[in-house]
């Protein structure tokens, strides 16, 4: 059983005085199997909590598509099986 997969997930921040959007994720695609232990690990600005906001619906993409067992990342079942305990809540309130 896939308990994460992702495909073609791209992410592209707009706002402020720059023309062009900020890329944080372009075309990501991976695929989480049950029982594995995977970690995300990069530089700052690489895209990591972007990836994991996405993948927890919090931030919606601009393309591609999030499963998680099953589910789409906004429905409350995806999150019986999952954790996420971000460094600086910034209000955010998972259900």
């Amino acid at each position: 059983m896939t308990v994460i997969e992702v495909e073609e997930l791209t992410k592209v921040y707009y706002g402020g005085m720059k023309k062009r959007g900020i890329v944080a994720l372009d075309n990501v695609t991976l695929s989480i199997p049950q029982g594995e232990i995977f970690g995300l690990l990069g530089p700052n600005g690489a895209g990591k909590t972007t990836f994991l906001k996405v993948v927890l619906g919090i931030v919606r993409p601009n393309a591609g598509s999030v499963e998680i067992a099953g589910y789409m990342p906004g429905d409350p079942r995806s999150r019986e099986q999952l954790g996420y305990l971000p460094e600086n809540h910034k209000g955010y309130l998972l259900y």
